[in-house]
């Protein structure tokens, strides 16, 4: 296990993860720092209030990664479309 810290929010978390998790911790939390300035410029937000922003920050993720689901889930679909579209160029010539 690896002992980390990581500031979201203007505050610090300290996290005991497993050393190959590190880089992916790491790049999530600059992720959500990053949204979290987003909209703090956007609305413009006292640096005292940007936490409020982080239950649509976790929606927006959310959302981001219930799509990336979605389309990891028709990839075999996308793999079935190639190889029939592969037999039908053989069959036709082309």
């Amino acid at each position: 296990m690896l002992a980390i810290t990581v500031l979201i929010a203007d505050r610090t978390y300290r996290l005991n993860i497993r050393r190959d998790e590190e880089e992916v911790v790491r790049k999530a939390a600059k992720m959500i720092e990053d949204k979290l300035n987003l909209y703090g410029n956007r609305y413009k937000v006292d640096k005292d209030e940007r936490d409020k922003y982080l239950s649509m920050i976790a929606l927006d993720l959310a959302v981001n990664f219930c799509k990336m689901d979605s389309e990891k889930d028709m990839e075999p679909m996308a793999d079935k479309i190639k190889e029939l579209n592969l037999e039908l160029k053989k069959y036709l010539g082309i």
